[in-house]
């Protein structure tokens, strides 16, 4: 019989060596021939462009995995012992137990942090951090999380100890966490690490946004632009909040890429699309029952378990950690039904062709690989595949376009 430590290492070995495995068909995929779907999206040089981020990516993934796997390996042979140094210096070991493991594991992950910055993502154009900023991230990042970190993890150990049927009251104590995270990070979270600057409601596309905002029925608080090339030249866009405390927030890099107005009101279609159908709150619903389905499956596995509270929980994510790539494919499976979903929305505004023109722009700005394995797709991509993705646009901005003659 395994004991508790030496199966959580086999079960988080498991994980790592699929997540290798995973890069490495990744990898191979960069060498596969480029087909005329591709190049109706980019220009072949920029196709190769793409693929050779991807691959540098790939080495990247698989040199942290290992990297990884040995301080972690590390860290749970030595779990013991650092659960009682806690307790000599009369600390909540429980508790402290994942605040020092995080501090350790920010720590050791500095190297790579610094290459992965300073390195592959500067050789490729996108990095945009000073070493002032990213001193300032790696700092203001620990304390945001360690601050979080004490009252969640004080807050579990607090209901696992008092309740029997402690499944029920820790899922609902995360979901009001998620809940109360979506009203705080738009306004006291997101202003730490960003600047936000209200978008100029002197420009047309300020009152075109609104407009198709009242079209779909989307209440928003505010229009604001995030400094995102501050740090990146990656591009996005989303909403955050609840209620009325709903964001629009563009990336400064977003808007500087697409050429028109039009360009950004159809990425801005398909995001109302999400909204529009609940996605959200079906995937808190996903979360949540998934989340209670962990939390019933550990209540049998406690039992079994002769230690603290603190290293019981620790280890169990570690055993359960397997789980999570067949979650993660449900969850992704649903995500790409969703994303078409969106999209569909998108095409039923007229916003299918500059949805295409869109994406288009977006995967070149971004160096984005046409080349994925079958396998990464699955387990790693909430979104189709772009080719999949423009080519399902098509048809049916053609479709509805036929039924309009």
């Amino acid at each position: 019989m395994l004991d508790s430590v030496t199966l959580a290492i086999y079960c988080y070995a498991f994980t790592c060596g699929c997540e290798v495995i995973i890069a490495v068909f990744q990898h191979l995929a960069q060498f596969k021939p480029t087909t005329k779907n591709m190049t109706d999206i980019l220009p072949e040089d920029k196709i190769e462009k793409g693929a050779k981020y991807e691959m540098a990516k790939c080495k990247f993934k698989i040199f942290n995995c290992f990297y990884t796997f040995a301080k972690d390996l590390i860290v749970m042979i030595y779990l013991g012992q650092i659960y009682q140094f806690l307790q000599k210096i009369k600390l909540n070991a429980d508790v402290a137990i994942f605040l020092f493991i995080f501090l350790i594991d920010k720590v050791t992950k500095i190297p790579i942090s610094l290459f992965y910055d300073f390195g592959l993502e500067a050789y490729f154009g996108y990095n945009k951090k000073t070493f002032g900023t990213w001193l300032y991230d790696l700092f203001a990042e620990s304390l945001v999380t360690c601050l979080l970190l004490w009252p969640i993890y004080g807050t579990i150990i607090f209901l696992i100890r008092k309740y029997s049927t402690f499944y029920i009251h820790v899922t609902l104590f995360i979901l009001f966490f998620r809940l109360l995270m979506l009203w705080i990070y738009p306004t006291i979270i997101a202003p730490i690490f960003n600047k936000f600057v209200p978008f100029d409601n002197e420009k047309p596309l300020y009152e075109k946004i609104q407009n198709l905002a009242k079209e779909v029925g989307f209440e928003i608080k505010g229009i604001f632009v995030m400094d995102g090339s501050r740090r990146s030249g990656h591009s996005n866009a989303y909403f955050t909040g609840l209620g009325k405390q709903k964001r629009v927030v563009f990336f400064d890099t977003l808007l500087n890429q697409l050429k028109t107005d039009e360009q950004v009101l159809g990425v801005l279609a398909h995001e109302f699309g999400h909204f529009k159908r609940s996605h959200n709150l079906i995937f808190l619903f996903i979360d949540t029952f998934g989340m209670l389905g962990v939390f019933i499956l550990m209540n049998k596995v406690f039992s079994r378990m002769l230690m603290p509270i603190g290293l019981k929980l620790f280890l169990f994510i570690s055993i359960v950690s397997p789980f999570g790539y067949i979650f993660a494919m449900f969850r992704n499976f649903c995500s790409r039904l969703m994303e078409k979903d969106a999209d569909m929305f998108a095409i039923k505004l007229n916003y299918g062709k500059e949805l295409i023109q869109s994406l288009k722009i977006l995967v070149e700005e971004n160096t984005s690989t046409l080349k994925n394995s079958y396998i990464h797709s699955l387990v790693n991509f909430s979104h189709p595949n772009v080719i999949d993705r423009i080519e399902f646009i098509e048809e049916n901005v053609k479709s509805q376009e036929d039924k309009k003659k």
